[in-house]
C-alpha cells in the first residue's frame, strides 16, 4: 500500500514538472526566448487572487478572474520593458555581453567583464 501511495505521489510530481517544461518549450517556440519569469507572474497572480479573497471579500471565481488581469497586464509590461529591446537588439546584430560604461562605441571591453570574460573578448 505504501508503495501505490509513493507511485501515485510520483506521478503528480511528475506530472508538474512536464506541464513546467511544456510552458517553456512553447514560450521558446513562440518567442525564441527563455522566459524564466514563470514562477514570478504565476507567484504575483496567486498573491492577487489571496488578497481579493482575504482582504477585499471577494468570491473565489472573481479573485482568480482578477488575478488572472493583473498577470496578464504584468505579462505586457514584462514584453515590453525587457523582450521586445532584447528582440530588437539581436535583430541588430547581436546583443554585446559585457559593454564599457565609459567607452560605449567600444560593445566588447574587460572593465565591467568578468575575468573569464574579458580575455577572451579581448
Amino acid at each position: 500500500m505504501e508503495f501505490l501511495s509513493y507511485l501515485i505521489s510520483g506521478i503528480s510530481l511528475g506530472s508538474v514538472y512536464a506541464i513546467i517544461a511544456l510552458g517553456y518549450t512553447m514560450v521558446y517556440g513562440i518567442a525564441k526566448m527563455l522566459n524564466f519569469a514563470h514562477g514570478d507572474v504565476i507567484m504575483v497572480g496567486g498573491y492577487v487572487s489571496l488578497m481579493a479573497v482575504s482582504s477585499w471579500g471577494l468570491p473565489a471565481w472573481a479573485a482568480v478572474l482578477v488575478a488572472m488581469v493583473v498577470c496578464t497586464v504584468l505579462g505586457v509590461i514584462i514584453e515590453g520593458l525587457a523582450y521586445k529591446p532584447l528582440r530588437a537588439a539581436f535583430q541588430q546584430g547581436g546583443f554585446p555581453i559585457c559593454k564599457n560604461p565609459l567607452n560605449p562605441k567600444r560593445s566588447f571591453a574587460s572593465t565591467t567583464c568578468p575575468a573569464w570574460a574579458g580575455a577572451a573578448l579581448r
